[in-house]
């Protein structure tokens, strides 16, 4: 809340442009690691694009979707197995830590940096807990999924050349 306004919500983001950059590249990686999955989901089933994505996007969850991605490649066992399951757990962390950030409240602290996020999932904090967070956190993880990003297009695209 503000002085000027008791019921307006100041959002700390909002001095810290630079969290605000960076969780934007967060989300915006996130999307395109989603759309990458899409295209391994299609590959690991052997399904066209327009139906694969169709069947991947049923799922309303990155979890659901995960789980039956780590089933398929467990019961089928292609050549490329390992390396895709290793990707997927790699993503798997990304996008939860993705969704804390954007779910999750941020909060302003006395110093401005870092700053703090509570824990709102009820889930996994009952007493909404205070994670501090550091800018350097958050370039990290971008650079993890940009890396992700990377070695997924590169799998997907060995494995239509039939390289993989």
């Amino acid at each position: 809340m503000t002085e000027d306004d008791p019921y307006k919500v100041h959002d700390p983001l909002l001095d810290r442009p630079d969290f605000a950059a960076a969780l934007g590249m967060i989300v915006s990686q996130s999307s395109y690691m989603e759309t990458q999955l899409a295209e391994l989901f299609c590959e690991i089933t052997g399904t066209d694009p327009q139906r694969g994505e169709i069947l991947y996007w049923s799922y309303p969850t990155f979890n659901q979707r995960r789980r039956i991605m780590e089933t398929i490649l467990e019961r089928t066992n292609p050549s490329f197995e390992q390396r895709a399951a290793k990707l997927i757990e790699r993503a798997k962390e990304f996008i939860n830590f993705r969704n804390s950030s954007v779910h999750d409240l941020w909060i302003p602290t006395e110093s401005g940096s870092p700053i703090d996020r509570m824990v709102v999932n009820k889930i996994r904090s009952e007493e909404g807990e205070v994670v501090r967070v550091k800018l350097k956190q958050m370039k990290d993880r971008i650079s993890s999924a940009i890396a992700i990003n990377s070695d997924l297009a590169r799998l997907i695209l060995e494995i239509q050349r039939g390289a993989s």
